[in-house]
């Protein structure tokens, strides 16, 4: 499917080169050709050209003979009047200098990620279950979520926001980075549990001692790509964040228009103060308890729950993640038979817990022999 590009933001851009003294220049010039074409109308046969009258004004067009003062004062108040209503057209007048140059990254547009065929989409589905098989209802629910866009020949992939829901360590946050990589979507992360989530993904308002664009509109002006996959980690650990002039501000409820279509196309940056097109951005959360979270924001997503791995489960991600990494054929079995033994040790044990058992495995496979 060819690649397609939306009007982004709210803006409209001009070329820069067209300052007030490149128009007024323009403006004289072309009064300038304007007489001298009518005196040349009238010149005879043996009367010299106006141009070759008018040596000074083919270099200075304010210098001409057939330029008076009124003439260049009334081509720079033009001038000065178009470079104004372009900057007010631009929707931009409010931005200074840095900021609105960031901005002409979208000036052609911010290009969709269109969504695979049918035949593509089983493909990611199986590349899914293989790496996390006990993910499969997860990769079923995105494998859906994709055959609808590829059968409503949607321009681009517009995945309804979910929260896979589950305890830490089963790979919830790796697999948003997996499906990422193979639909070629930019992923942004954020971590509620460790940062001002809020501000860090959508930014804050310009007036903030800390204003900053935010990390969801800084990636779409770097990619160029408005088809962005969002991925919040522990949303439910948020908490409220205080502005400078002590007012309340809750990553929860801020991202409800960001979850709906209908107000997502028409929300407005903080940072930027423009009406921006969010509405291809597709949304997946993260929790470890779901319960927790506002009723209004759980109605809005699929919730997911992800379960444990099983024994066998947990014995073949150590053998793939041990062979990716190099592990001889001994030390992958060393490590398998470890986190046996400390299943047997602990009343869970996830996935870091195995992570942590092959990088000790590496460590000793990459100790120098002893002499």
């Amino acid at each position: 499917m060819p690649m397609t590009r939306i009007r982004f933001a709210d803006i409209r851009f001009f070329d820069p080169k067209d300052t007030v003294s490149v128009l007024e220049r323009r403006f004289l010039q072309f009064l300038r050709q304007r007489r001298m074409a009518k005196l040349d109308a009238l010149r005879g046969p043996d009367d010299p050209t106006a141009e070759s009258r008018d040596r000074n004004g083919a270099k200075e067009p304010q210098y001409s003979a057939f330029i008076l003062q009124p003439d260049v004062d009334k081509a720079r108040a033009r001038a000065i009047a178009i470079v104004e209503g372009r900057k007010r057209a631009s929707g931009m007048a409010h931005l200074n200098k840095e900021d609105a140059s960031r901005l002409a990254a979208i000036k052609e547009g911010a290009r969709l990620v269109p969504p695979p065929s049918v035949h593509r989409t089983d493909e990611i589905a199986a590349e899914m279950h293989a790496e996390f098989p006990w993910l499969n209802d997860v990769s079923t629910r995105f494998r859906q979520d994709l055959r609808c866009c590829a059968e409503d020949r949607s321009p681009g992939i517009r995945l309804p926001p979910i929260i896979l829901d589950g305890a830490p360590g089963v790979a919830k946050t790796a697999f948003t980075y997996f499906l990422g990589g193979l639909l070629g979507m930019p992923v942004v992360a954020v971590n509620a549990g460790t940062e001002n989530a809020g501000f860090g993904l959508s930014g804050s308002q310009r007036t903030w001692s800390t204003a900053q664009p935010g990390r969801l509109i800084n990636s779409i002006l770097d990619t160029g790509c408005a088809s962005q996959l969002v991925l919040v980690d522990e949303v439910e650990k948020a908490g409220d964040v205080r502005s400078d002039k002590g007012i309340a501000y809750n990553l929860e409820t801020n991202l409800l228009p960001l979850l709906e279509p209908t107000t997502a196309a028409r929300w407005t940056s903080p940072y930027f103060e423009i009406q921006s097109d969010l509405s291809w951005v597709s949304w997946v959360l993260t929790s470890n308890n779901a319960a927790q979270l506002h009723p209004a924001l759980r109605s809005r997503c699929h919730i997911l729950r992800v379960r444990d791995l099983t024994a066998e489960e947990m014995s073949s991600f150590v053998a793939r993640e041990g062979l990716r990494r190099d592990l001889n054929d001994a030390a992958i079995a060393a490590a398998i038979e470890a986190v046996k033994r400390l299943r047997t040790l602990k009343p869970r044990v996830d996935l870091r817990d195995a992570i942590r058992i092959i990088n000790q495995g590496l460590a000793i496979q990459r100790r120098p022999p002893l002499h």
